[in-house]
């Protein structure tokens, strides 16, 4: 049973991912292609109008299309946080930021704002090709096309999330 179609006006979408949160309305983010770049889009379901609408786009978020996103777990933040990856060894960190709708008495996703550029080690054939979070949402996971490891990043103590040293670097 078909429940909505979103139409989005890139030139094709590239990468999906679902909130977490179950107290929310039901919001994705789309990973698109504009031309040459890669875009986000944020939709979150109206059920006054009963389709996802769009609450965001972000334009031109690499310099390739956006190729995986994870959304981390909603684990008691104040804020969602998404992790985009770009065929151009990049992985962007993305707040979606929230208003409290009174009449849902709800948290909506309204705004995307970029946080953080990873630069993730090799080159272009090695671009970060699947992204996850850990259960809590405090550590992110990127494997490249052609890595033979994981690399894991966790946030410091001022928020940046910076690459966690492997088994053999200690």
């Amino acid at each position: 049973m078909l429940v909505d179609t979103i139409e989005t006006n890139s030139y094709g979408v590239t990468a999906i991912s679902w909130s977490p949160n179950v107290y929310a309305p039901s919001t994705i983010v789309l990973g698109c292609r504009d031309k040459s770049v890669g875009s986000l889009q944020l939709w979150t379901f109206a059920e006054s109008l009963n389709k996802y609408v769009r609450a965001d786009d972000k334009k031109a978020v690499g310099l390739y299309p956006v190729i995986s996103l994870a959304w981390a777990p909603f684990m008691g933040r104040d804020y969602h946080l998404i992790a985009a990856a770009t065929e151009d060894t990049k992985v962007s960190l993305w707040r979606a930021e929230m208003r409290y709708d009174e009449s849902k008495k709800a948290l909506d996703p309204v705004e995307l704002v970029k946080v953080q550029d990873i630069e993730c080690p090799g080159r272009k054939k090695k671009s970060p090709r699947v992204i996850a979070w850990n259960l809590i949402g405090g550590i992110l996971m990127v494997a490249g096309k052609k890595a033979r490891r994981v690399r894991l990043y966790k946030a410091d103590a001022e928020g940046k999330f910076r690459e966690l040293p492997s088994a053999d670097e200690k």
